[in-house]
């Protein structure tokens, strides 16, 4: 017989995960990546003196709490 008595997949076996490029794990990378994006950007805007919108300020002002 093959496998023994224990014939199924190991603790943690990850075979059946393809490649994780969209995996719940990565999609939530993405977001985090994409809001801190966002707000560096907001960010650098008020560094070169530009005037932000409300919403933009709203934004900033947030941000993490």
């Amino acid at each position: 017989m093959h496998g023994g008595k224990n014939s199924g997949a190991p603790n943690g076996n990850r075979n059946a995960w393809k490649h994780g490029n969209r995996s719940a794990e990565a999609e939530e990378q993405l977001k985090v990546i994409a809001e801190n994006s966002r707000i560096l950007r907001l960010v650098d805007k008020v560094r070169q003196g530009v005037k932000l919108r409300t919403e933009e300020m709203d934004e900033i002002i947030s941000y993490r709490e």
